[in-house]
């Protein structure tokens, strides 16, 4: 069964390049068994972000902190937060497959 992981957390003022920068570090590392990512902003607070992953299993989610460097790469994460993040996981109810990556994505 598919599993995900939703995390909530607050970006400090400034940290929007930086954070895709992290982001294409994880994404570059590899984490086996990821399916797919999506990080939203909340239109009255763009500092206000949602991240979500979907992985193929509990197994391949729980695996990614054994991925060399990823503690390091985390670290990085934690640092452009201002706060605490809040994560929920759990296995996946329902997945739309129709998604299709627009041409103008920069990701």
């Amino acid at each position: 069964m598919m599993y995900g992981v939703i995390a909530h957390f607050r970006l400090k003022p400034g940290m929007e390049d930086r954070l895709l920068e992290v982001e294409a570090e994880f994404r570059e590392a590899g984490m086996p068994g990821l399916r797919i990512e999506f990080i939203y902003g909340i239109d009255d607070d763009p500092n206000d972000l949602y991240e979500a992953l979907v992985f193929d299993s509990k197994e391949a989610f729980s695996a990614v902190e054994d991925i060399p460097g990823q503690a390091e790469r985390s670290g990085k994460l934690v640092a452009l937060i201002d706060g605490p993040i809040e994560w929920r996981t759990g296995p996946l109810v329902y997945l739309n497959s129709n998604f299709r990556q627009p041409e103008h994505y920069p990701g």
